[in-house]
């Protein structure tokens, strides 16, 4: 519990910060939209101008762009680059916290199994990011609503908001298993940066091929935000790769974690 704490409270102001952008962005951006809504006719000329993979690509679907909730799915694209940077950075830093400080074996030589203070941690970071997904999930309700009269789905609205709950889960993961396994871990924002947005990149390219499996490879293609929107709910298939994932990537991290050789610095 001790550790449970202590990682919550080490965390608490930089998720903060992290939070706040994330809802400022999210509503601010729905700010526009009414702008958009009004010079839809002149944008869909726009539009139609350029390739279908290039408007792919950048998350435009002219069909459902001008509508709120559409209009939402566009948005968080690029919401959803800012929260896996969150996730990542989360999942890296506190799991690889003793080994960048060089406190290792301090917390190691304690009375606690180490399956104990890895399942604190990782307990930590579930935490913060149901936290941040509340906190943007309301705050994403508000800003759609204040822009529109127009009635939407609640049950997309809140199966689009799951889809970026998973995503963050997805690479909290994968930075837990890059915490524990790295043998040196000098600054985290490089690795986490240089990570988000190599999938990022794997997920534009899935819109220029346009070939099925890219979608495996990339967490930003594992729920494709206007299909959910048409069907109100997420694609099993997409469910359980993610959830395989997720168990493979924790699961991992605490076999290795607790068999792993602790140098002294």
């Amino acid at each position: 519990m001790n550790i449970f704490l202590f990682e919550l409270k080490s965390n608490l102001k930089s998720n903060l910060i992290w939070i706040l952008i994330l809802c400022s962005v999210a509503y601010f951006f729905m700010l526009m939209y009414p702008a958009f809504y009004q010079n839809s006719a002149d944008l869909i000329e726009v539009f139609n101008r350029y390739p279908k993979e290039v408007l792919v690509a950048f998350g435009f679907d002219i069909d459902q762009f001008f509508s709120a909730i559409g209009f939402y799915c566009f948005v968080l694209i690029y919401i959803e680059l800012i929260a896996s940077t969150q996730a990542i950075m989360l999942g890296l830093g506190t799991s690889g916290r003793e080994l960048r400080l060089r406190t290792t074996e301090f917390i190691i030589t304690k009375p606690v199994k180490r399956t104990s203070i890895l399942m604190a941690k990782v307990l930590s970071i579930l935490v913060i990011l149901v936290g941040t997904n509340i906190l943007l999930t309301l705050t994403s309700y508000l800003g759609i609503s204040s822009v529109t009269l127009a009635p939407f789905s609640t049950q997309s609205f809140l199966m689009v908001c799951l889809s970026t709950f998973y995503l963050q889960l997805i690479f909290a993961s994968l930075g837990v298993l890059l915490g524990v396994t790295f043998r040196r871990l000098r600054s985290i924002a490089p690795v986490s940066l240089g990570i988000v947005f190599g999938f990022f990149v794997v997920n534009m390219l899935k819109a220029i091929f346009d070939d099925p499996w890219i979608r495996y490879f990339s967490p930003f293609q594992f729920f494709d935000k206007y299909s959910i929107v048409l069907m109100g709910s997420l694609e099993l298939e997409f469910v359980l790769w993610g959830i395989a994932l997720l168990l493979g990537m924790v699961v991992f991290s605490f076999i290795y974690f607790d068999r792993k050789d602790i140098h002294a610095v």
